[in-house]
């Protein structure tokens, strides 16, 4: 983080602080500190800051970064084109064995 920010021609030179804000068995949440000289500068900081990070992690700990693990396909066809089509096809509560509302 020190080359990071100091390396960075927007950051002010006066101070900088990181801190974990917050933690949890599977994530932690860090928070950085660099003044910039105004608010737009900040803001350029600390997209910055941000994009480095994340650059310096996935190159050298990517086992460390989110992993998003999704299924990904098709939803079934529907004629009308709408979520009707997927309601459970089951009898309904009161059906009795037979499946006929009595």
């Amino acid at each position: 983080m020190k080359e990071i920010i100091e390396s960075d021609p927007l950051w002010n030179k006066r101070f900088w602080n990181i801190q974990v804000t917050d933690a949890s068995e599977h994530t932690m949440q860090i928070g950085v500190l660099a003044p910039s000289a105004d608010s737009s500068k900040s803001w350029n900081l600390r997209c910055n800051i941000r994009e480095k990070l994340i650059a310096y992690l996935k190159q050298e700990h990517p086992q460390c970064l989110p992993k998003l693990r999704a299924e990904l396909g098709s939803p079934p066809a529907s004629k009308e084109g709408n979520c009707a089509q997927l309601a459970p096809t089951s009898p309904p509560r009161d059906a009795g064995p037979t499946g006929a509302v009595g």
